[in-house]
């Protein structure tokens, strides 16, 4: 039960860190796409091809950005979906541990009868004797 609590814990933890680099990375990627507006702004004739190759490379960097994050984004619904399974496998295993304590009791109950079946036993061998 502590390992499946750490587990979850666990996921949780990488889907919040998950997450975190994501708002990291999106904040950089504004960043990146308001400079690459600025630098298209800045363009005028006398050297348009090479800004435009560095926006060119500025998109290229951004492209590359936003993949990773989708990366990041895939890894944090893995995290999530590994959560869930592990919250299921809890819900299971306190059901099981609910039947576990309810067969217990029934053995100790049965037992408590055959002992007092056993007395009775005794009892009534002594008495035809």
């Amino acid at each position: 039960m502590d390992m499946l609590s750490d587990a979850k814990n666990q996921a949780l933890s990488h889907a919040d860190d998950a997450i975190k680099i994501v708002e990291i990375h999106t904040e950089k990627v504004e960043f990146l796409f308001a400079e690459l507006c600025r630098v298209k702004a800045l363009l005028d004739s006398n050297n348009l091809i090479e800004k435009a190759k560095a926006a060119e490379t500025r998109t290229t960097e951004a492209e590359a950005l936003i993949q990773q994050l989708k990366q990041e984004v895939e890894k944090a619904n893995a995290a999530e979906t590994k959560m869930t399974e592990a919250e299921a496998m809890i819900i299971q295993l306190k059901q099981q541990l609910e039947e576990a304590k309810a067969a217990e009791m029934k053995i100790a109950e049965v037992e408590t009868l055959i002992e007092k079946l056993k007395e009775e036993l005794e009892k009534a061998k002594a008495t035809e004797r």
